[in-house]
C-alpha cells in the first residue's frame, strides 16, 4: 500500500486552499494517518499545516470546537498551533471529494517548528529527562487554562468518562473483544473493566479533576523546540476527560523505558510548578495508565485494517507486533493496580461505615 494520498485528496487540497487567505508557494505532503496532513508555505515564508479530516470521526461543530480551544490556549501563551480562519471567517472549508458526492472538512493551523519528542528520545547523547519537566509544565498550563476558560456557545466534544473509556461502546473500540485474548483472559479483562469503572466513578468528575484535555499527548504529538521548550500539536482527540488521564497518556508510551522513573518525577515536578497535583491524586495515576493501555488495544484493533493501517518508522505493523504486547502489558499493569483498587475500596468502606 502506498503512503501517498490518492489523486482525489490532492484535488480536495487544491479546492480547500482557495478558501484560505494564503498566497501559496509550495504544498508538501507530510503524513497520511488518522487525517491527511500537508505543509503549506506561503510566498511570505509563513508555514501552515493543512489537515484533511477523515469522514465519520468528528462533526463540523466538533472540529470548530477543537479550533476554539487551541485558539484559546495559544491566546493564553501556551505552545499550541493557532488556527487560520477561511476568507469567510469559518474555521474549515468543506470541499468535494471524488465523484460520488462525498466531502471533506479541511482546516489550516500554524506550523510549529521543532523535532518530535519521539525523534528526540532516540538521540543517544542527549539528556532528555529535563524535557519531561517541560512537558509537565505544558500539561499543567493547559489544564489550568481549561479550568478557567469560558466555553463558547455551541462548543461540543466527546467525553472520555467511564462510558467513553470503559462502557459498552467505548470511544476507541471494545478492547475486550480482541482475538489476542483467550477466553479466560477475556473474562479477566471484563472483570478488570468493571473494577476500573467503579474506581473512576468513585473518583468523580468535579471540575478540579475533569475537564478539557488533549487526550493523546504521545511523543509524536509533542514538539521539542529550539529553546528546549515543548509544544503540543494534533488536538484531533480533544475531549472532556480526567486531567490524570492526560498525564497518564504522556507517560504511557515511555512506561517501559529504563529512564521511566526519572521521566515521571520530572513531569510531575513540572506539572506541580503550574498546577496543583496532590499525592492522593498521584497515587491514582497507575489506574489511568492501565485505562490508557486498554484504550490503545481498542484503537489499534479498530484501525489496523484498511486505509487506516498504522505506520511507525515508515514500516507497516501487524497485530502481533502491536496488540499482543499491549495485552501483555495490560496484565502487568493490572498486577500493580489491583492492590491499589483494594486500598481505595477499604478507604471507602471506612468512610461510609460499610
Amino acid at each position: 500500500m502506498s503512503d501517498q494520498p490518492p489523486r482525489e485528496m490532492a484535488e480536495a487540497v487544491r479546492l480547500a486552499l482557495e478558501h484560505f487567505p494564503v498566497d501559496v508557494e509550495r504544498v508538501e505532503f507530510v503524513l497520511a494517518s488518522e487525517n491527511t496532513t500537508y505543509r503549506v508555505t506561503s510566498t511570505e515564508a509563513a508555514a501552515y499545516a493543512l489537515r484533511v479530516h477523515r469522514p465519520g470521526y468528528h462533526t463540523l461543530a466538533e472540529l470548530e470546537s477543537e479550533n476554539a480551544w487551541t485558539g484559546g490556549l495559544a491566546a493564553a501563551g501556551i505552545a499550541t498551533p493557532r488556527p487560520l480562519a477561511t476568507r469567510a471567517g469559518a474555521g474549515y472549508a468543506t470541499v468535494p471529494y471524488g465523484s460520488d458526492g462525498d466531502v471533506r472538512h479541511v482546516g489550516m493551523i500554524e506550523w510549529l517548528d521543532g523535532a518530535s519528542l519521539e525523534e528526540v528520545l532516540e538521540e543517544r547523547d542527549r539528556d532528555v529527562v529535563p524535557l519531561f519537566g517541560e512537558l509537565g509544565a505544558l500539561i499543567g498550563r493547559m489544564h489550568a487554562q481549561a479550568e478557567r476558560w469560558e466555553l463558547p456557545h455551541g462548543f461540543v466534544r466527546h467525553r472520555l468518562d467511564v462510558d467513553g473509556l470503559l462502557g459498552d461502546a467505548p470511544f476507541w473500540g471494545p478492547f475486550w473483544d480482541v482475538p489476542e485474548l483467550s477466553p479466560r483472559q477475556r473474562d479477566l479483562v471484563l472483570d478488570m473493566r468493571v473494577q476500573l469503572g467503579a474506581a473512576l466513578h468513585a473518583y468523580g468528575t468535579e471540575a478540579d479533576r475533569f475537564g478539557l484535555i488533549h487526550s493523546d499527548l504521545l511523543p509524536p504529538n509533542l514538539l521539542v523546540r529550539a529553546d528546549g521548550s515543548v509544544a503540543a500539536i494534533d488536538f484531533d482527540d480533544t475531549a472532556y476527560g480526567w486531567f490524570l488521564y492526560d498525564i497518564a497518556v504522556a507517560l504511557f508510551e515511555v512506561s517501559t523505558d529504563p529512564r521511566y522513573d526519572a521521566f515521571r518525577a520530572a513531569l510531575v515536578a513540572g506539572y506541580r510548578a503550574e498546577r496543583a497535583l496532590t499525592d492522593d491524586e498521584l497515587a491514582r495515576l497507575p489506574i489511568f495508565v492501565l485505562v490508557r493501555c486498554l484504550a490503545e488495544i481498542g484503537w489499534f484493533d479498530s484501525r489496523l485494517e484498511g486505509h487506516l493501517t498504522y505506520h511507525r518508522g515508515g514500516q507497516g505493523v501487524s497485530r502481533e507486533s502491536l496488540i499482543a504486547p499491549l495485552v501483555r502489558h495490560a496484565f502487568e499493569l493490572w498486577d500493580e493496580v489491583r492492590p491499589l483498587l483494594a486500598t481505595y475500596e477499604t478507604r471507602l468502606d471506612a468512610t461510609t461505615g460499610a
